[in-house]
């Protein structure tokens, strides 16, 4: 997968060495069910019209430039682990955009001047919620408009689950609450986070504990003691893992039934569920190392 870093505006030799696209627009974080429809409805035509499919993405979260939102700056797929994501589902060129204040203010009219119709992109698809430019005056319908019949656009219709949108802002807030348990009916997956083993050592002959490296953008769930699964070195393993008060890029995780020898690889954890909250917490601290 090819990763282009866009700023505005866009460098000319960008535009000039583009070529025909069908283009995914989205912030995508998680990558859940209704992200994923959208990644291969482009995914689909892109393979019918036999032209480069492609995702459009911005970073960091607009929450961090328009100062009137709530600013979201932890996140459920850090951009490293977004890639790797785009990058299994085909995704053949991946677009960042760098979300400053200059591209803020950009109107609907010049985002799809520059970086739509000038990265040559023949066919649009994006969630029926996507805005764009200055204030998110642009829409879905004011795409088509902007389009004037230069490229297609397709709207992808809103995914729920048990009559709620699927949608970041909701994994967001059971991660607030600890309700893991409630979010692969929405991801298709337990939440997971990446990290790589930076220490080992044993309790008995068969518990380990490891310190772990997390990117610092991680959205942790809410504080309190978690039952996880944990994959690494291809075996898993079960465990549990107490998630502290805020990111500080470094964690413990309990494995139980394990006896790992060495003291370095990668290693992704999935939550559960939640095994207690505040309530049980000071009396666990005083058992538990927590860093």
């Amino acid at each position: 997968m090819e990763v282009v870093n866009l700023d505005h505006p866009i460098d000319l030799t960008v535009s000039l060495n583009s070529e025909p696209c069908v283009m995914a627009l989205g912030f995508f974080d998680g990558v859940h069910k209704g992200h994923r429809k959208i990644i291969e409805t482009a995914k689909e035509i892109a393979k019918k019209e036999k032209i480069k499919f492609t995702v459009m993405t911005f970073f960091p979260h607009p929450s961090n430039v328009i100062s009137k939102t709530k600013k979201i700056d932890h996140y459920i797929t850090p951009l490293p682990v977004k890639k790797e994501i785009f990058k299994c589902l085909g995704v053949e060129k991946l677009f960042i955009v760098n979300f400053n204040t200059d591209f803020s203010e950009f109107s609907h009219q010049q985002f799809v001047e520059q970086y739509i119709v000038g990265l040559k992109c023949q066919h649009v698809v994006a969630g029926f919620d996507f805005t764009y430019g200055y204030k998110g005056q642009g829409n879905m319908d004011q795409m088509v408009s902007d389009s004037n019949g230069r490229f297609d656009v397709t709207t992808v219709s809103k995914l729920e689950h048990n009559h709620e949108k699927i949608s970041s802002s909701a994994i967001r807030e059971m991660l607030i609450t600890g309700e893991v348990q409630k979010i692969p009916m929405y991801l298709e997956d337990y939440y997971s986070i990446k990290g790589k083993v930076i220490r080992n050592y044993h309790i008995n002959h068969n518990e380990n504990v490891l310190t772990i490296k997390i990117d610092h953008s991680y959205h942790l769930p809410k504080k309190g003691l978690y039952k996880i699964t944990a994959e690494l070195d291809n075996s898993i393993f079960d465990g549990t893992f107490y998630v502290p008060l805020h990111n500080t890029g470094t964690i413990e995780v309990h494995l139980l039934n394990s006896h790992i020898n060495y003291d370095e690889g990668n290693i992704t954890m999935y939550f559960i569920e939640q095994e207690f909250g505040n309530s049980q917490i000071e009396e666990y601290e005083n058992m538990f190392i927590v860093i």
